[in-house]
């Protein structure tokens, strides 16, 4: 790859070179700074705290809710924690739209109401329904099925299987 690296310096002014701290590195097109990162995690916590505090929940209510520690709900809210798993934020966030989508719609701005619509994509695992894991769902009962059973009986299923393919080859069924 020919493409020269970019960097910021300390005043944020790209450079050209090799970073001087771990992480400076900006080589992909899209790719965030991490001056820029801590500024969109620290807004991202104000707005978290924000409507928490809206909503007249606490750190702690928010966190069972969530299934995640009070202090991981405090980090995020303080932009400490810029390493914090996507899935803590997203437990967090759902929390967060479940109350937001108790209150009257009117009464909240556009952008909440679309994060609304978006996080009800989430409301189940996958944003699920009915969604098939599999093109065939012969396949996907099979492998229920033999996640069913002891591992130690799991060779002689295969051995089943195996004749019964055989059996079903020769019928021409």
């Amino acid at each position: 790859m020919t493409m020269e690296s970019r960097v910021k310096d300390q005043s944020g002014v790209p450079t050209r070179g090799a970073p001087e701290v771990p992480g400076e590195l900006v080589d992909e097109p899209g790719a965030v700074a991490p001056a820029e990162w801590r500024a969109w995690m620290r807004a991202f916590g104000r707005r978290v705290r924000t409507i928490r505090d809206f909503l007249g929940l606490s750190q702690e209510q928010v966190a069972k809710a969530a299934g995640v520690s009070q202090g991981a709900v405090s980090r995020l809210e303080a932009a400490q924690g810029l390493a914090t798993p996507h899935l803590v934020v997203l437990k967090i966030q759902q929390v967060l739209a479940r109350g937001l989508q108790a209150i009257d719609p009117t009464l909240l701005n556009d952008e909440l109401r679309r994060a609304i619509d978006v996080a009800r994509t989430f409301d189940t695992p996958l944003g699920g329904g009915d969604l098939p894991i599999t093109e065939d769902p012969y396949l996907q009962q099979f492998v229920g099925l033999y996640q069913q059973i002891p591992e130690r009986h799991r060779e002689s299923l295969l051995m089943l299987l195996r004749a019964a393919v055989d059996g079903l080859k020769t019928t021409g069924t």
